[in-house]
C-alpha cells in the first residue's frame, strides 16, 4: 500500500489506495466524506499554533532557523517528523486490518523549486517515522498526474500549473510528451496567497470597524448597562481570521453576505458574570460583496500573471503556445481569479472538484501504479522527479546511465553540463568527445570512413546522456526516428537519379528539426539556416547539432544523414 502525501506550508494531505475514503481535520477527528476510491487525510501543519501565525517550513527545512512553541524552541525537521509521524499513523488506524502490516511506502510530494540536499533531507526524515521506500515528486506534476485522469491531456500539449495555495502561489510549464510530464524552464514562487487575501480581508473589517461609531452601552437586563471602553476593531475575537477565511469562501458561492461578528467580551474588564450576559450580546452585523473582495484582492492575481508572464517569456514561448491553464489550490474557486486567468489566456482554465486535494491525490495515483521502487539516495532533485511516466503510471528506479567508452572518453564532463540543463556548452561538448572518440581532434571532421569506424559504445553513451537529461526529447536516436519518418533511409544513392528526392528529405529534416527553413524561389529554393534553441522547449530532436559540422561526407545533398543514422541503434 502507497500513501501519497501532499506536504504543505498551511496544510498537509494524505492519500492512501486502495481503502475506504475519509478524511481528518485539524482535530484529527475522522469526518465523513468521501474522496474516490482511498482513504483522504488532511491536517493543519501549523499544529496547535493560531491562525496566521505564518511558519515557512518548506523554506525554512535544511536552515538553522527554529520557531519557539510550546515553551521551547523547535527545529523545521521536528515539525515536518511530527506532521508526517501523524498522517502516518491516522491512515494507518482508518485502513489498518488485524495483523496487516504498517505502511511503510509513500509518495510525498515536494516543491519543483527545492533543491537536491533539501530532497534529500525530506526522505531521510520520512524515513526516521518507519517508512522504508519514499519517493518524491514534484508538486505540479503530482497535480498534472490527476488533471490527466480527468482531462484529455494531448502528447506535445504545454500546460500552465496555476497552483495558488494557502502560503505560497506557484507557477509551472509543464509539456506532455511520450514518455510523461515535463518541466519547461524554472518555476516560478510568490509569497502572497490564499492566506494573504484572509488578511486583506481582515484588514478591511478592523478599516469598517474603525469607521463606525464607538460602542457606548450594552443592555444586560433588569434596566441595567454596561459600558465599553474599547472600539470595535479592538474587540475582534481571536479567531477572526477563521471568520475571514469563512467570508471568502461564502463570496466564492455567493455574490454577497451578511454576517454577525462576534467580538471579544473577555478583553472588557468586567465581572466574570457580567461578562457572560455581554458575550452573549456582543456582536456585529457585516455586508461584503463579491465585488468588494475583487477589488482587494485584485493587486495579487495581478501579480501573479505578471509571474506567468515572465515564464512563459523565459520558457522562449508565447501565451498562445500554451494548450492549458491547470487551476490548483482552494482559493481558485474564487470567481475572480478564473476570469482574470481567463482575460489573460483568452480561454476559460480547467479545475477539479478537489482543486485541494489535487496533488496529494496525484501522488496517491501516482503510488498506486508503482510496482517497484528501490531505495536509494537522490543525486539530483532535477533529474529525478522532472520525467514522471505517465501511461502506465510506473515508477522506476533511476538508472544511472554508464559512462562507457571504447577510446576511454571522460563522459563526466558532458553529464554534468546535461544535468544542469547548460544546453549549449552540452552541445559544445559532444562535438569535442565526438572528434576525440573517432581519434579526429586534429583534423576536426568526420568522412565516411570516420563515421563507419565510430565506436557504437560512444555514440550509445552520448545518445543515452541527451536522451535522460532531456527526457527523451534530445539525442541521436530521435533524430534517427524523424529522419526515417521524413523519407530517410540508409540506402545511399549510386547516382545523381535520386539527387532531387534525397535533398528534399534532407531538407524536410532540417526543417522539422528546426535547424533550417526552407524557401522557395527557384528550383532549388533557399534554405536559411536558424539561430539555434538552447532550452526543452525547441523542437523535438533539435540537439544536440554542432556536431553536424563534422559531417563531410556529401557525394549527394544528404548523404550525411543517412550514413551517420545508419551507426545508431
Amino acid at each position: 500500500m502507497w500513501l501519497g502525501i501532499d506536504f504543505g506550508t498551511c496544510y498537509s494531505n494524505g492519500f492512501c489506495y486502495p481503502k475506504a475514503a475519509l478524511q481528518f481535520n485539524g482535530t484529527l477527528k475522522p469526518i465523513e466524506k468521501m474522496v474516490k476510491n482511498g482513504l483522504s487525510l488532511s491536517s493543519r501543519t501549523t499544529l496547535s499554533l493560531a491562525r496566521g501565525n505564518v511558519l515557512n517550513l518548506k523554506g525554512d527545512l535544511g536552515t538553522p532557523e527554529s520557531y519557539y512553541l510550546g515553551g521551547g524552541w523547535i527545529s523545521p525537521e521536528e515539525i515536518v517528523v511530527k506532521i508526517l509521524r501523524t498522517i502516518k499513523s491516522e491512515a494507518e488506524k482508518i485502513v489498518g486490518e488485524p495483523g496487516e502490516a504498517a505502511i511503510t511506502n509513500a509518495i510525498i510530494t515536494v516543491p519543483a523549486t527545492y533543491k537536491t540536499y533539501k530532497c534529500q533531507l525530506m526522505q531521510q526524515l520520512a524515513g526516521t517515522i518507519g517508512f522504508t521506500q519514499v519517493k518524491l515528486l514534484t508538486e505540479p506534476l503530482a497535480a498534472a498526474i490527476y488533471y490527466s485522469q480527468h482531462n484529455p491531456i494531448e502528447e506535445g500539449e504545454i500546460l500552465l500549473l496555476y497552483d495558488l495555495g494557502a502560503n505560497t502561489f506557484d507557477a509551472t510549464l509543464i509539456r506532455q510528451h511520450n514518455l510523461g510530464f515535463l518541466i519547461l524552464g524554472k518555476p516560478k514562487q510568490l509569497h502572497d496567497a490564499g492566506d494573504a487575501f484572509d488578511r486583506l480581508i481582515f484588514q478591511a473589517l478592523q478599516q469598517e470597524f474603525q469607521n463606525r461609531a464607538r460602542p457606548g452601552l450594552i443592555e444586560i437586563g433588569n434596566g441595567d448597562r454596561v459600558s465599553i471602553g474599547l472600539s470595535k476593531d479592538q474587540l475582534l475575537p481571536k479567531n477572526a481570521l477563521d471568520i475571514c477565511c469563512d467570508i471568502k469562501h461564502q463570496l466564492s458561492n455567493n455574490p454577497e453576505i451578511f454576517i454577525n461578528i462576534p467580538l471579544d467580551a473577555s478583553q472588557l474588564l468586567l465581572s466574570r458574570s457580567v461578562e457572560k450576559i455581554v458575550a452573549d450580546k456582543l456582536f456585529e452585523p457585516y455586508y461584503f460583496t463579491r465585488e468588494a473582495l475583487n477589488k482587494i484582492i485584485a493587486p495579487l492575481i495581478d501579480k501573479s500573471l505578471e509571474i506567468c508572464d515572465q515564464l512563459v517569456q523565459s520558457a522562449g514561448l508565447e501565451w498562445q503556445q500554451v494548450n492549458q491553464v491547470l487551476l490548483v489550490g482552494g482559493s481558485c474557486r474564487i470567481p475572480y481569479v478564473q476570469e482574470a486567468i481567463r482575460n489573460k489566456f483568452g480561454r476559460s482554465p480547467v479545475l477539479v472538484d478537489e482543486l485541494e486535494l489535487a496533488v496529494c491525490l496525484g501522488a496517491a495515483i501516482y503510488g498506486a501504479n508503482c510496482q517497484t521502487i528501490e531505495k536509494q539516495p537522490i543525486k539530483s532533485c532535477s533529474d529525478q522527479l522532472e520525467t514522471i511516466p505517465q501511461s502506465p503510471l510506473l515508477t522506476r528506479a533511476e538508472e544511472d546511465i554508464e559512462l562507457s567508452s571504447a577510446r576511454d572518453i571522460d563522459y563526466s564532463h558532458l553529464r554534468d553540463l546535461l544535468a544542469a540543463r547548460q544546453w549549449q556548452k552540452a552541445d559544445e561538448e559532444t562535438t569535442k568527445v565526438m572528434l576525440a572518440a573517432a581519434e579526429r581532434e586534429e583534423e576536426g571532421y568526420l568522412e565516411a570512413k570516420h563515421i563507419a569506424n565510430f565506436p557504437y559504445q560512444d555514440l550509445r553513451t552520448i545518445d543515452r546522456l541527451w536522451a535522460k537529461y532531456s527526457a527523451g526529447r534530445f539525442g541521436f536516436s530521435v533524430q534517427k526516428r524523424i529522419w526515417e519518418k521524413v523519407g530517410g533511409s540508409q540506402e545511399f544513392p549510386t547516382s545523381g537519379d535520386r539527387f532531387l528526392d534525397l535533398m528534399d528529405v534532407a531538407w524536410e529534416f532540417e526543417k522539422t528539426v528546426g535547424w533550417v527553413i526552407r524557401e522557395y524561389g527557384d528550383w532549388l529554393g533557399t534554405k536559411i539556416i536558424k539561430d539555434r534553441e538552447y532550452s526543452l522547449a525547441a523542437p523535438e530532436g533539435h540537439l544536440p547539432s554542432d556536431y553536424q559540422r563534422l559531417l563531410r561526407v556529401r557525394q549527394y545533398q544528404g548523404d550525411e544523414y543517412g550514413y551517420f543514422f545508419s551507426r545508431i541503434e
